[in-house]
């Protein structure tokens, strides 16, 4: 074979072996894709385990305000059904 032969099988195959890389990389890059959506938006992905945590957090906050307005609404009712007495003056001894 030639010198220019050889030199042109030579970069042919450093060719190829780009070509595989670039295969591969692609290859990887949609399987890391693949799982990162499944992961996002899959039945127990990120976006809904978000969404359960919201609503836990927003029942939780109307339970908590109508235990509160219980409470409220109690302490109302047992002030105004004590009767109000005068209270004794504080006496100071000098």
């Amino acid at each position: 074979m030639t010198l220019y032969c050889k030199e042109k099988q030579r970069k042919s195959s450093e060719s190829g072996i780009t070509i595989i890389a670039l295969v591969v990389t692609i290859a990887v890059l949609l399987i890391l894709a693949g799982v990162s959506i499944t992961s996002l938006v899959g039945s127990e992905g990120v976006i809904d385990s978000t969404k359960k945590s919201v609503n836990e957090v927003v029942s939780t906050e109307d339970e908590l305000n109508n235990n509160l307005n219980d409470l409220i609404n109690k302490v109302d009712e047992q002030l105004s059904t004590e009767t109000e007495e005068p209270t004794p003056p504080d006496t100071i001894d000098n």
